[in-house]
């Protein structure tokens, strides 16, 4: 009897190492302490911005260029110059481009280009 308790309480330690070690491991891994960075959305974050400074022109009924800005589906689907974003990658994005006047025809047109850019 006392053999088959034995046994059990090893049996019962090793399932509980066994579970709480990859626990120990991820609360001592740096990569898995490292804070995530806030995701960026464009409800959140783009929305706001292309109201602000595009959508008077590329939104509503009739945006020119055939852009709307004001709808992320819209955005996605780009203008008659075809598609003005790469999600992921914004410094590739035309729309970028265009905005930090690294490209013609400069956004917004007879204005300065959009601040905190680089040249």
């Amino acid at each position: 009897m006392q053999r088959d308790q034995m046994l059990e309480r090893t049996n019962t330690l090793v399932a509980l190492v066994l579970l709480v070690s990859p626990a120990v491991t991820l609360a001592e891994d740096p990569v898995a302490r490292k804070p995530k960075t806030a995701k960026v959305t464009f409800r959140d974050q783009i929305g706001p911005l292309f109201r602000r400074r595009c959508t008077g022109c590329h939104g509503g009924g009739q945006p020119k260029a055939d852009l709307d800005l004001s709808r992320y589906v819209a955005a996605m689907a780009g203008g008659s110059s075809g598609e003005v974003l790469v999600p992921g990658d914004p410094l590739q994005s035309r729309l970028y481009l265009l905005a930090s006047h690294a490209e013609e025809p400069h956004m917004p047109p007879k204005r300065p280009r959009l601040p905190g850019r680089p040249n």
